[in-house]
């Protein structure tokens, strides 16, 4: 009885260690700007009129991504100051001190006429990857697909519980049609949620253990 209950002991250590583990790399992928300001408590980034690969917003530096030059002005009625890209749309934002969340709105126009379309013959509905690091370490990626469409704005923000520096955005199906980036905002503060799975689970294993001191005072 005594090895069985050190067995079980074990096991549950075991299992909570891996939700633990699970928990500390876990994101939250937001689509709602409304949800991301609720969570986060969330510092907007003035983005600057005009500059190229380097520009520097606060505590954010936007470099260029593969195939694709950086630069900041006024191409949509949409948004202000926002970010384009010559080429196809890959781009990082590194983050002094870090961050527990990062977001913003994007435009992926349907039709080419300016000001607000993609500026070529035949726009492309496109996808995203989003990457977040700490350092050189991936701490999380997702994909995404902004709404196709010339006056709608698509939001995009994720959390996590690992502070991270630099993200990455890399357009995954598209071509050089233009979207335009903006509106970038971000946290460095942890949230402080409570996890209702964990709180099930140690629940659980509170009353196992219970019911299993039972069993073994009855065979005492």
């Amino acid at each position: 009885m005594k090895l069985s209950t050190i067995k079980f002991l074990q096991g549950l250590m075991l299992v909570a260690s891996l939700s633990v583990s699970g928990l500390a790399n876990a994101i939250i992928i937001y689509t709602d700007a409304s949800s991301f300001q609720n969570d986060n408590v969330v510092t907007f980034v003035s983005t600057p009129s005009s500059g190229g690969n380097g520009s520097v917003a606060g505590s954010l530096t936007f470099t260029s991504g593969p195939s694709a030059s950086v630069f900041f002005g006024n191409f949509t009625n949409l948004l202000q100051n926002e970010l384009a890209l010559s080429g196809v749309e890959n781009f990082n934002v590194d983050i002094a001190g870090g961050a527990y969340a990062f977001g913003f709105d994007v435009t992926d126009p349907r039709s080419s006429s300016l000001p607000n379309g993609c500026n070529v013959s035949s726009c492309v509905d496109s996808v995203f990857s989003f990457s977040i690091f700490s350092g050189n370490a991936l701490v999380g990626s997702f994909s995404f697909n902004p709404l196709f469409s010339d006056s709608v704005l698509t939001f995009v923000g994720v959390y996590s519980n690992t502070l991270f520096d630099r993200v990455e955005i890399r357009e995954t199906a598209g071509t050089n049609d233009n979207e335009y980036f903006g509106n970038f905002q971000l946290s460095t503060v942890r949230q402080s949620v409570s996890e209702p799975g964990m709180l099930v689970f140690f629940s659980l294993s509170a009353l196992a253990l219970l019911n299993l001191r039972r069993k073994i005072k009855a065979f005492s």
